[in-house]
Parts: C-alpha cells; sequence; structure tokens
C-alpha cells in the first residue's frame, strides 16, 4: 500500500473559492423555490454540488493528474471514479442543507448552523465513501504508468476525524459569509458570486494557518487493486 500527503495549502483555497462560486449563486437564485420545502431543498442541494463538482472536476482533471504525479513520484495515466465523487458531494451537499434547515430550529446562529451541518456531513460522507471503498471497492481510482498498476484511494480514520473537524472550522466562517446575498434580493446571482468568492477565502485562509503551524497533511491512502 502506497500514500500521498496531501499538503493544505492555497491550491486547495483555490479549489474551495471554485466549488463555492460554482454552488452558492444558483443556491441563491433558486431560493424561492426551496425555502419552504424540504424536497425541493435537497434535491437543489445535490443538484447544484453534483453539477458543479463534476464540471470543476472534468476541467482540472489533467492538473489534478500531475499534482498528484509530483506528490506520488509516479505518473498518473488516468483518474476513474470522478463521477462517483459528484455523486457523493451531491448527497453531502443535500444533508448539509437538510441538517442546516434543522439546526434553524434550534438556534438563529449561522456560525453554530455551519458548524453543526458541516460535522455531520463531512463525517457521514467520508466513513459511507470509506466504507464502499474497503468493503465493495467502490471508489477514486488512480491508474500509473508503472506497470499500469491501479490503486482504490482510501483515509485513515485519523484523518477522517482530523478533516471533519477542519472543513466544520471552515464552514462556521464560511456559512455567516456565503448569505451575503439575502438583503441584495433582486441581484443575488451576482452576489452569490461575490458571497462564494468572499467564503472560500474567508474560510480557507485558517485552515492553511493551522495546516501551516501543526505541519499537519491530509494522508491519502492508495490500495493496490490490480
Amino acid at each position: 500500500m502506497k500514500q500521498i500527503l496531501l499538503p493544505f495549502n492555497w491550491k486547495i483555497i483555490i479549489f474551495l473559492i471554485i466549488l463555492e462560486v460554482f454552488t452558492v449563486p444558483f443556491v441563491a437564485i433558486s431560493n424561492s423555490i426551496i425555502i419552504s420545502n424540504q424536497i425541493y431543498l435537497g434535491i437543489i442541494g445535490f443538484s447544484v454540488a453534483f453539477i458543479a463538482l463534476i464540471i470543476i472536476l472534468k476541467l482540472f482533471v489533467q492538473l489534478i493528474k500531475q499534482y498528484l504525479s509530483h506528490l506520488l513520484k509516479q505518473k498518473i495515466i488516468q483518474i476513474n471514479g470522478l463521477l462517483y465523487t459528484s455523486l457523493l458531494a451531491g448527497f453531502l451537499l443535500m444533508l448539509m442543507f437538510y441538517l442546516q434547515n434543522l439546526s434553524y430550529s434550534f438556534t438563529k446562529s449561522d456560525c453554530i448552523v455551519g458548524f453543526v451541518s458541516a460535522f455531520f456531513s463531512v463525517s457521514i460522507s467520508l466513513i459511507i465513501y470509506n466504507f464502499l471503498a474497503s468493503y465493495l471497492g467502490y471508489g477514486v481510482k488512480i491508474k500509473v504508468s508503472d506497470n499500469n498498476c491501479c490503486y482504490l484511494v482510501a483515509f485513515p480514520i485519523k484523518d477522517i476525524i482530523v478533516l471533519t473537524l477542519l472543513f466544520s472550522l471552515y464552514e462556521t466562517i464560511a456559512s455567516p459569509i456565503s448569505l451575503l446575498w439575502l438583503p441584495h434580493y433582486n441581484h443575488r446571482f451576482l452576489w452569490g458570486i461575490i458571497a462564494g468568492l468572499l467564503s472560500g477565502l474567508a474560510g480557507g485562509i485558517p485552515l492553511i494557518l493551522i495546516c501551516h503551524f501543526t505541519k499537519y497533511k491530509i494522508t491519502i491512502f492508495l490500495k493496490l487493486i490490480k
């Protein structure tokens, strides 16, 4: 089994900003539909995250392969499972929206709602991914040039815990900022873009600082399957 140590740096901040910009404006313009309907809330959450992530991954897959090849010190020729990852992202945001709506029944604090919804949605999604990868072989698969070996991506338990805490902190900061479009309802798509940009930046910077001072890097296990 191989492993990659992925640093939490400015490249991940750029990814988070792009993801927020691809999602927040579309949630904003659909708000009049979903605000009072849990079913539409789930559908919009799933659809927005699924479409956004699959577009981002398709656009940047070559850069991702080059970056991971550098970390692995082997040339990666193919990454499979982008559709699967996008489906899981859709589930994550759908669950996050549901938990946010539920949390607002107990508190009006956007920060608390952001933390609670991220804590449970991120941890559950990562646990589901690891379970399916470990027992059914479903997950992201990386094919390298050396003898056409193929590896299945998984995460150690300690990193699931750390990532859950990091992204809970991220959402604690980003969640209130992502709602900046609310007072500008007639221009909510434009303000959604601004909110996405600022929330990704403001939420990502503390994570980079924490990981820099603690020297933390995300451990990714690569299990040989071929």
